[in-house]
């Protein structure tokens, strides 16, 4: 199976990149709708917890380097 990424232009798909496969050969398409960035929803683990927690304890953690948020 080959993904090429594709958008439609209201009366046809039009890859968005060069395809390199045999003309006039059937084909099945199956079409998923690429979600922005933006839109895509947190991953389970860094759903908030909401948790009571007082205004001093949230300025402590937030000021404490321990807690940084690092990019994995």
């Amino acid at each position: 199976m080959t993904t090429i990424r594709a958008h439609f232009d209201g009366k046809f798909f039009v890859p968005d990149e060069p395809v390199n496969m045999p003309s006039n050969r059937p084909l099945t398409l199956r079409v998923e709708e690429v979600v922005a960035a933006a839109e895509k929803p947190l991953p389970q683990k860094w759903l908030p917890l909401n948790l009571p927690i007082n205004a001093e304890l949230a300025q402590a953690i937030a000021e404490e380097s321990e807690f940084d948020i690092e990019e994995s």
